[in-house]
């Protein structure tokens, strides 16, 4: 027998997607100075060079 709760068993919980919608319209394509350029290379480097995760 088991000691879980049975309305918290994994085999009996059921996940619903639900219908999410974004808008886009309103924001800007790039976000430093317009600049694509620059707003790619910058989301390039973060991605490669994340911050440490000690806050340093």
């Amino acid at each position: 027998m088991s000691d879980r709760d049975p309305d918290r068993d994994p085999e009996r919980i059921v996940l619903k997607p639900r219908d999410v919608h974004w808008d886009w319209t309103g924001l800007p394509m790039h976000h430093l100075d317009g600049d694509p350029f620059l707003t790619h290379s910058r989301t390039s480097s973060t991605s490669c060079f994340p911050r440490a995760r000690n806050g340093s």
